[in-house]
């Protein structure tokens, strides 16, 4: 239920959300609403029997507020001010005023930073998180289950202590799809290797004659004549 929550935050057209959340997943089957009112372009945020839980998205785009604040979350509740941070505050609030602290919070990457932080800013019951991004706000933080895959870069910093974080391995792959399959490579010369080329059958050699005499049938010898040695040949 929390990675089809996650799942959610990433879809921002409202018909396909509302497919999504009421025949695709489990979400509306197991009782969760969507709240179209509170949900936006950074979280979706679901409703059952007056309690809230909140689903966080990741990065979508490196080159706008997504990449910066992937570096902006690591300080925690200490980060700095920007559109992205106050839509998130500002629903954050709505949500407190309506139907107190979530009684779960869950992201991917990115949106698992974001569980981190609103934890330890606005409060919540539980937190999952899928290959969070690195935050000081995890120091301290209890209730949180952390599911991570371990060839997501992402989530390999994630692992370090936060007090000894470093930033040598590139951020802005870190989702790239070619962290994880080599392209194809190229055929730089010679011959291509197609279905038909691949298997290079050899036939034997055969050596043929090259001179006159060689290819010449064979000559015999007649017989000796004996007729001194056993007298006149007869049957």
């Amino acid at each position: 239920l929390a990675a089809e929550m996650s799942q959610s935050a990433y879809i921002h057209d409202p018909a396909q959300l509302r497919d999504f959340v009421e025949n695709t997943s489990n979400i509306e089957r197991s009782g969760w609403l969507l709240d179209e009112d509170l949900s936006n372009n950074m979280m979706t945020v679901f409703t059952k029997d007056g309690r809230a839980a909140v689903a966080f998205r990741g990065t979508e785009n490196w080159l706008s507020l997504d990449g910066v604040n992937n570096l902006n979350n690591v300080l925690g509740t200490n980060r700095a001010n920007n559109a992205q941070v106050e839509l998130i505050n500002n629903t954050m609030n709505k949500v407190l005023d309506r139907f107190g602290p979530p009684e779960f919070m869950t992201g991917h990457s990115r949106g698992g930073a974001e569980v981190k932080i609103n934890k330890a800013k606005f409060g919540s019951g539980r937190g999952y998180v899928f290959n969070s991004a690195p935050t000081l706000a995890q120091v301290g933080q209890s209730n949180v289950k952390e599911i991570r895959v371990s060839t997501d870069v992402v989530s390999a910093l994630q692992a370090l202590q936060a007090t000894n974080i470093g930033f040598d391995v590139d951020l802005l792959n870190a989702h790239s799809a070619t962290n994880f399959s080599k392209p194809p490579v190229e055929p730089q010369g010679g011959i291509e290797m197609t279905p038909t080329t691949s298997v290079i059958k050899r036939t034997p050699t055969v050596n043929k004659p090259t001179d006159e005499a060689a290819m010449s049938p064979p000559s015999y010898e007649p017989a000796p004549d004996r007729t001194d040695e056993f007298g006149e040949l007869t049957d």
